[in-house]
This record gives structure tokens, sequence and C-alpha cells, in this order.
């Protein structure tokens, strides 16, 4: 009896450690879809979380941008707002302009559609893994990446290291609205 108590209890720790991470199996996925076919011999080395941002996070992000800190007017208010930003801007053919503010009306209905405005909205991943880089003679180097990942833990946007830190450098106003940028430099074509 006691074998058989042992043997299931080994059989369990073993099922459950081997359950793969959705978080890092996307990774992976859409590392070997870049490969294009390529063999690149991917070694995950570690995934660690850099960051959460929550709904609450949209609008304070907002407000630092629109200058409307402290403002205490309602959401609905602001989204009018945004609206009649957005129809000036389009009359003005300033398209770079009107697509952002597109983007922050989105994070704004997702705002006010939260139930929960202190949930998470997405959450960020730092990557690290090596492979054999074919463009430089199959030699094995180390890449670090950062993923960033819905509340429901669905890929949504991954971004390089380096351009990664030179956006964050560029707005150490506040790191979620280098976060923001991100996802709306990365968005922008699907909007």
């Amino acid at each position: 009896m006691k074998k058989l108590l042992l043997l299931t209890l080994i059989t369990i720790v073993f099922i459950s450690c081997s359950e793969k991470n959705p978080i890092s199996d996307q990774i992976e996925q859409e590392i070997n879809e870049n490969a294009m076919g390529a063999d690149l011999d991917y070694k995950p080395i570690e995934t660690v979380k850099v960051d959460e941002v929550h709904y609450q996070d949209f609008l304070e992000i907002f407000k630092i941008q629109a200058d409307i800190e402290g403002s205490e007017e309602s959401i609905d208010t602001i989204l009018v707002k945004v609206e009649r930003g957005m129809e000036s801007l389009k009359k003005q053919n300033k398209a770079d302009t009107f697509n952002y503010m597109k983007f922050q009306k989105k994070r704004l209905q997702q705002y006010k559609n939260a139930n929960n405005k202190n949930d998470v909205a997405y959450t960020i991943y730092h990557h690290k893994y090596s492979i054999i880089n074919p463009m430089f003679n199959d030699v094995k180097v180390e890449v670090n990446n950062y993923y960033f990942f819905d509340n429901k833990q669905k890929l949504m946007f991954s971004i390089d290291d380096s351009e990664f830190k030179e956006i964050k450098n560029d707005y150490i106003q506040h790191d979620k609205i280098a976060y923001e940028y991100m996802l709306f430099d990365g968005e922008y074509d699907f909007l």
C-alpha cells in the first residue's frame, strides 16, 4: 500500500512539474515562427515578470500626457473631448497624432469597461534565451527580449532589449507611458 501511495505521489509530482507554462510556450512559438523554418536550437535561460499595467493606469497615463492631472472630469467627458480632438486631427490630416489618439481612446474605453479598475490589463516579461544564429556562422548567442501578455495570458507584442531600453530612457516621466508607447508602436498597423 505504501509503495502504491508513493508511486502515485511521484507520478502526480512528475506530471505537475512537467506542465508547460503558457507564457513560455507562446514565447517559444513566436521565436520559432520568426526563425522561418531554421533550426536555431532555442534554449530558454530565464523568464522574469518585469511589470504589470492596470486599467487604472490607462486613465493616469492619459491625464499625465494631456496635462490634466488632478482633474475630476468623468471618463465620459474625457472620451467626448478625445473624440472632438480626433475629429479636428482628421480634418487637419495629422494621421500620426490621430492614430495615437485612437489608441488612447481605445485604452480609455477599456478603462471605462473594466469591472475592477485595479485589475491587470497586461504584464511585461523579460525573456533571456540562447540560439544558434545562422547569420553569424552558427555562433551561439544570448538574446534578451521583452514580451507583453494581456490579462488572459495571450501574447500581444514583443520588443528587443535595446529598443525596450531606448524607449524607457525616452519616457523617464513614467514607466508605464513607455510601455504604452511600445504597444502603440507595435499595434499601429492593426488598430
